[in-house]
């Protein structure tokens, strides 16, 4: 009977304690699959990144299908990061819409088991390989505005298909 009781309560704590995990599961499971028009307005063959003092913060790719992947890591170089890219955690995901000149991103990232934050991002898009991220809010809180620009590097998408 005490087996029993101890059961019933890890499959109720672990069913209970899913913070996001529904909505979080349809950002990441059904990313939006129609063609975006995306690389007519900006360079999507490699990836965008903060540059730092530091090196580079949250490294992410674009894809035409509405797709976002962001890796939630900093590093001091781009060099370590095309190097390790694919060696590291899986990236959070998500998707894009495109308004006018603004790129509007919604991803998830896992936190804890069966726990998600869904996170929310603006960008202002200022050129074809330049991105200023003006405002951030995690799991609808507060919007926190941001004044941080993302540069483009080139990066051999190919390499994506032979890891």
């Amino acid at each position: 009977m005490k087996k029993v009781l101890i059961i019933i309560f890890l499959v109720f704590l672990f069913c209970s304690c899913g913070i996001n995990y529904k909505q979080a599961r349809q950002i990441i499971k059904n990313p939006k699959k129609d063609y975006t028009g995306i690389d007519t307005i900006i360079r999507i063959n490699g990836y965008y990144y903060n540059q730092r003092i530091d090196g580079i913060h949250y490294p992410f790719f674009l894809k035409t299908n509405g797709e976002f992947l962001i890796y939630k890591y900093n590093l001091n170089s781009k060099k370590k990061f095309e190097e390790d890219v694919f060696t590291f955690n899986i990236p959070d995901k998500g998707y894009y819409d495109i308004s006018n000149d603004t790129l509007k991103i919604i991803y998830a990232g896992k936190f804890q088991i069966f726990s998600y934050d869904i996170y929310s991002i603006n960008f202002i898009i200022l050129n074809d390989s330049t991105l200023k991220a003006i405002s951030f809010s995690a799991n609808g809180g507060e919007i926190e505005l941001l004044d941080k620009i993302f540069e483009f590097q080139e990066f051999n998408i190919e390499k994506l298909s032979n890891k």
